[in-house]
C-alpha cells in the first residue's frame, strides 16, 4: 500500500498505477499455483524438523525446486507473450511490457523465498521471520522512494525485484546459518 501510494502521488501517477495494476494481476497469477502446492509444506517441515535435519533439508530442497520450476513454467509464456498481454489492456498499456516482465521475475524469486519462509516458521523462529520481513519492507519502500519518482511504474517494479531479491538472500542465509549452528552445537 505504501509503495503504491508513492506511485500515485507522482505526476501521471494514476495512469502509471493503471499500468502497474495490470501487470500485477499477472504476478498474482504466477504466484497462485506455487502457493497452492506449498500449502502442505509447513506441517510437513514442522513434523520432520523436530527430529531429522537431513530429511528437513531434503524436503525443503524438493519444495524449493518444485516452486521454482512451476513458477518458471508459468512465467516463461507470460514473458514471451508480454507484448500481446499488455496490448490487450489498451494501447496506453503497451509501454508497460517491462513492468510485467519485472513483476513476473520478482514473483519467481518471491515464491521461492516464500518456501524458505515456511521453513523458518516450521523451526518456530517467527520473530526472526518478522525481522526478515521487515528488512524486505524497508528495501521495498526505500527502493520505491528512490526509483518511482524517476521511472514511475517501472521504478516500482524494480523496487519489487530488489526487495524480493534481498528477501530471498536474507531468508536463505538465515536458514543456512541456523543449520550450521545446529551442526556445531550437536558436535559439542
Amino acid at each position: 500500500w505504501a509503495a503504491s501510494s508513492i506511485l500515485v502521488n507522482q505526476p501521471h501517477g494514476y495512469s502509471e498505477m493503471g499500468i502497474f495494476s495490470a501487470a500485477n494481476q499477472w504476478r498474482t497469477a504466477v504466484a497462485f499455483l506455487p502457493s497452492l502446492l506449498s500449502q502442505p509444506l509447513l506441517p510437513l517441515l514442522s513434523n520432520v524438523g523436530m527430529g531429522n535435519q537431513r530429511s528437513f533439508r531434503k524436503l525443503l530442497r524438493a519444495n524449493l525446486m518444485l516452486s521454482f520450476g512451476v513458477c518458471v513454467l508459468i512465467a516463461a509464456p507470460i514473458i514471451l507473450c508480454s507484448p500481446w498481454i499488455m496490448k490487450a489492456y489498451g494501447r496506453d498499456f503497451v509501454t508497460g511490457r517491462p513492468v510485467l516482465i519485472l513483476l513476473v521475475l520478482a514473483t519467481v524469486v518471491s515464491s521461492t523465498a516464500s518456501v524458505i519462509g515456511q521453513a523458518i516458521a516450521s523451526l518456530n523462529k517467527m520473530w526472526w521471520g518478522l525481522g526478515l520481513n521487515s528488512i524486505w519492507a524497508l528495501v521495498l519502500l526505500t527502493s520505491a522512494a528512490l526509483l518511482v519518482p524517476r521511472y514511475g511504474a517501472l521504478g516500482l517494479a524494480w523496487a519489487f525485484v530488489a526487495s524480493y531479491s534481498v528477501h530471498a538472500l536474507t531468508v536463505t542465509t538465515y536458514v543456512q546459518l541456523h543449520f550450521a549452528n545446529r551442526c556445531v552445537r550437536s558436535r559439542l
